[in-house]
């Protein structure tokens, strides 16, 4: 256990967990100076961040969930969260998974990639906000195969900056509140459904928004089905 992990400081870092490991933090930054890699694989095997987690914070970063682990964070993730900094995420095999806190980022001031694969998934809490290209130097891109992102709050696909959601065969994105494509007016964004068993729902309880928000016009935004 450590309060503070941070996986490429000083020198290029690699985190492994595995076999059933299990890590705990406080905090923790993948790419925190120089090149970072953290990989997460195995049934069992769990890492916990009780509050934020940077993927690419100063450099650039990556983040492996592979074939049944799991990594929890409590607080806010943010991928590509460095300005000009990449981060990656990539959730791969049954029963992969990242559970999120209040906020998830991908594209944040960086440049933030999220793949999900081969039965992984991706859980957002209830009241979450989840955004892709999310600042004005931002670029974000989700792209999912035999994927499950259930999201309990809303989903902004770019909001300052551009962004791309691919959800290939047999994969699925639930949206519990909004769901935003290009929300503002300096952003570029499209969403893509391609190949059997793709699927985008809205629970009802929100709205689909293309090329704007609740109360003003967006940017260029595009939904595209098949």
């Amino acid at each position: 256990d450590s309060s503070v992990v941070a996986i490429g400081a000083l020198t290029a870092g690699t985190l492994k967990v595995q076999s059933g490991g299990d890590a705990q933090s406080l905090f923790a930054e993948i790419g925190a100076g120089r090149t970072g890699t953290a990989t997460v694989s195995g049934v069992g095997s769990t890492w916990t961040v009780t509050n934020s987690l940077d993927v690419g914070a100063s450099s650039t970063g990556t983040l492996d969930i592979m074939a049944g682990a799991r990594v929890t964070v409590s607080s806010d993730t943010f991928i590509g969260a460095g300005s000009g900094v990449s981060g990656t995420v990539n959730i791969s095999g049954s029963q992969a998974r990242l559970i999120t806190g209040p906020v998830l980022s991908i594209g944040e001031f960086g440049n933030g990639s999220l793949s999900i694969s081969g039965g992984g998934s991706v859980t957002s809490p209830a009241g979450s906000d989840n955004r892709i290209g999310n600042q004005s130097s931002s670029s974000g891109t989700v792209t999912m195969s035999n994927g499950f992102w259930p999201i309990g709050g809303s989903l902004t696909v770019g909001n300052f900056g551009s962004a791309n959601l691919q959800i290939n065969a047999n994969s699925t994105v639930l949206v519990g509140g909004d769901l935003f494509i290009a929300k503002t007016a300096f952003s570029t964004a499209s969403v893509s459904l391609t190949g059997d068993g793709a699927q985008l729902e809205d629970s009802g309880a929100g709205g689909i928004y293309v090329g704007g928000g609740t109360s003003a016009a967006g940017g260029n935004g595009m939904l595209n089905i098949g």
